[in-house]
């Protein structure tokens, strides 16, 4: 039996790199990377860039959790398995050996053998993720948190599983273990039946991967409880010959030292604390991640890299496409999408996103914010974007989840981070960027994969020569009665779907959005009062975290 990975035990933090660290040779690479590539966020240290990694996609949340039940089943008696979730249903069903088997118990399994398990959830508002840290705190070999370290209206919204036994294997994207993101189509009552969430995910075997572990290593350690109790260490080491994917991992972090009046979940109670008098963030936990004393922006940065290297088209596919706010006091994000844009060898930015009725009930303010987006980054060239949202249907998404960018057919970015402020800003999220080393071949074949599962239909028909070169695959993006998809207008918006206020009476809303109304309504919290949409906006449906 091949041995696992060298391990080591934690070295001190090093000083800041001067820019990515790549093994390079050929002087065109290294353009490609000084052209792609962060050198260095603004906030927090940032990754270095590895090469010679494997990255295989996966854009079904079946397929997803196939391979990771798989890389579960196969872990030994001397692995590591950290998992990190915005959310996590114990009952969601992976795959192992073609037969079906709860995630919770896959992940006790693999305790039960003798393999370290570790697990991160959310504990933002309703701290729904309190059972399963409870189940698998009691099986051997499993320890989990309710990682509440967030603000008001924050969350952990990092979505990654890493695996260490013979090789360093870590999935990196919006895919959270739940059964809700599959189709379910058991009910007698055709109306109640629904199709499965779209989503894209990653997997990444080699030196990237351990990056990826590190990430998640940092933050178990740094949770107090844990801080005597370092996880072992994976070196990044070499690349696999042969393996053609340039990866960076990058992050969001919130500032914990950012003077926005927001008071923090309560650890001990696990409900939210509104008594008058709590204190501000700003002072009561100054310290709060050793590795990122003032947060961290490499997410954010790397867009405005990527975008800004772009010559001729991209294609996004974002939950909720809302970024229209300052970050920082800086709009230097929207400012980028508009310089590019407007360069005259630059064709089509192609968004999918979702209907604004699927995402109303937890953000209010679509419309207007959609609107905001589009008179900054399309009103010069409004033909070279288009936003576009499946039609309802069993048959079709029932939710666009995915977090995606595809630059020029050549630079990828895939994470959780949503196009929004409090993704980019405020909410614990991780990412990476992949670089297509052998031109146009990773990346178009991820953007053809997409497009060949969005654009079909039995009466409208798209093959892979159709989609293989991006000019002549857009052609194929219609609204017509044949397809699936529908092009949004968002000068006019959705006037079915006003924008709302967060009032406080007794009107029912969503579920999701019950804890936010609890502290818009209760006087006192934020020191300020919630009286318009901005302020709304502003301190709870999308913060700044800078």
């Amino acid at each position: 039996m091949t041995d696992p990975p060298t391990i080591r035990r934690p070295e001190p933090p090093q000083p800041p790199s001067a820019g990515p660290r790549p093994v390079i040779a050929p002087p065109d690479v290294e353009n490609l990377f000084h052209r792609w590539f962060l050198a260095k966020p603004r906030r927090g240290v940032g990754v270095p860039v590895r090469v010679g990694n494997d990255v295989t996609p996966y854009i079904d949340y079946d397929r997803y959790y196939a391979a990771a039940g798989e890389a579960l089943s196969a872990a030994g008696p001397r692995s590591v398995v950290l998992l990190a979730g915005w959310a996590l249903g114990r009952d969601t069903p992976v795959s192992v050996a073609g037969r079906s088997v709860r995630i919770d118990d896959q992940l006790a399994a693999v305790g039960s053998r003798g393999g370290k398990v570790r697990v991160l959830l959310s504990g933002h508002l309703g701290h729904p993720n309190q059972d399963a840290v409870t189940w698998l705190n009691g099986k051997p070999g499993c320890m989990a948190i309710v990682d509440d370290r967030v603000r008001i209206a924050g969350c952990f919204h990092q979505k990654a599983l890493v695996v260490i036994d013979r090789q360093v294997v870590a999935f990196v994207g919006g895919m959270d273990f739940g059964g809700d993101r599959l189709a379910d189509l058991s009910s007698p009552d055709p109306a109640k039946r629904r199709g499965p969430w779209h989503d894209v995910q990653v997997r990444i075997s080699g030196p990237a991967a351990a990056e990826v572990y590190e990430t998640l290593a940092q933050r178990w350690e740094s949770w107090p409880a844990n801080s005597g109790n370092p996880l072992p260490r994976v070196p990044a080491g070499g690349g696999a010959r042969g393996a053609k994917r340039a990866v960076q991992v990058v992050r969001t972090y919130g500032n914990p030292r950012s003077g926005v009046p927001l008071p923090t979940l309560q650890k001990k109670n696990l409900a939210l604390d509104l008594r008058p008098g709590i204190r501000p963030f700003l002072g009561q936990r100054p310290n709060e991640f050793s590795f990122a004393p003032t947060g961290e922006s490499s997410i954010h940065d790397l867009l405005v890299q990527a975008i800004r290297a772009t010559e001729r088209h991209i294609y996004v596919e974002d939950q909720y496409f809302i970024a229209s706010a300052a970050i920082g006091g800086d709009d230097e994000l929207l400012r980028a999408l508009a310089d590019t844009i407007a360069k005259p060898t630059f064709t089509q930015l192609i968004v999918l996103t979702c209907g604004v009725g699927t995402i109303q009930g937890e953000l209010y303010q679509v419309n207007r914010r959609r609107k905001a987006l589009w008179s900054r980054i399309a009103s010069k060239y409004p033909d070279r974007v288009s936003v576009w949202a499946y039609k309802g249907g069993q048959d079709r998404s029932f939710w666009v989840h995915s977090k995606m960018w595809l630059f020029d057919d050549t630079f990828a970015v895939i994470g959780s981070a949503n196009f929004n402020r409090r993704g980019l800003s405020h909410d614990g999220e991780l990412g990476v960027g992949v670089l297509d080393l052998e031109k146009k071949g990773w990346v178009r074949e991820l953007r053809k994969q997409l497009w060949l599962k969005h654009l079909p239909t039995d009466h409208h028909k798209v093959t892979a020569e159709h989609v293989h070169d991006f000019e002549t695959g857009r052609r194929h993006w219609v609204d017509t009665k044949d397809t699936l998809l529908a092009r949004l207008d968002l000068q006019v918006g959705d006037p079915f779907q006003p924008d709302q206020f967060l009032v406080c009476n007794d009107r029912p809303v969503a579920e999701r959005v019950k804890p936010f109304r609890a502290v818009a309504c209760q006087p006192g919290v934020l020191g300020v009062p919630l009286s318009d949409f901005e302020s709304q906006w502003n301190l709870v449906l999308d913060p700044d975290g800078t």
